[in-house]
């Protein structure tokens, strides 16, 4: 079952990562060649193109807070080091 917004907005949204289907995005997104990945990675090529040659942006965060992927189904990338 999705929460809805009122039952988000009552919690931290970290606590949301523990989740097997938020676990299960990133995994799309780590995963080179899924929909997601490509996805993803043709925004920041657009992004880098765009603003290519400015000379006042050194560098940009590509993902805030990333996570490791889906931990239920694969405990072992909560072990540092792992993920």
């Amino acid at each position: 079952m999705t929460p809805d917004k009122a039952h988000c907005q009552r919690h931290c949204t970290s606590k949301y990562f523990y989740s097997y289907d938020v676990g299960s995005g990133f995994d799309e997104l780590y995963k080179v060649g899924s929909f997601l990945n490509q996805k993803f990675t043709q925004f920041w090529q657009k992004v880098a193109e765009h603003f290519k040659g400015c000379e006042y942006i050194i560098a940009y965060d590509l993902i805030n807070e990333p996570w490791v992927g889906n931990q239920i189904r694969n405990p072992t990338l909560l072990i540092p080091g792992i993920a």
